[in-house]
């Protein structure tokens, strides 16, 4: 059985830097760097969360860039939705892993690779 990842987080209050709606209307501009910026706060708890629900670590691996890259695509929208930022990844990245968990299961299910 694979080992859980050790998820380290910073509290939103000692976190320096743009907040994570700057970094979205810059992502939404086409700034790389702030993409690569989000990315890095979040990745690790958005990880865990994946990790969690599929206990696959290539696929969560795989769950977390697709998350990511829809957040480059859809920047302008998740910007303007009311929450936070770390709500709305670990949302579109929950969804995408039961996605991918159900899709296994019928895999199983059907005994189809």
């Amino acid at each position: 059985m694979p080992s859980r990842p050790t998820v380290r987080l910073t509290a939103p209050h000692l976190r320096t830097g743009p907040s994570d709606r700057d970094l979205l209307r810059r992502i939404a501009a086409g700034d790389e760097t702030a993409l690569r910026a989000l990315r890095t706060r979040h990745e690790t708890a958005v990880y865990a969360l994946v990790f969690a629900v599929l206990n696959d670590a290539v696929d969560a691996e795989h769950v977390v860039s697709e998350t990511f890259l829809e957040v480059s695509r859809h920047a302008a929208d998740l910007g303007g939705q009311a929450g936070s930022v770390h709500a709305a990844l670990r949302s579109l990245a929950r969804a995408r892993a039961e996605v991918l968990r159900s899709a296994r299961g019928r895999r199983a299910h059907t005994g189809t690779p």
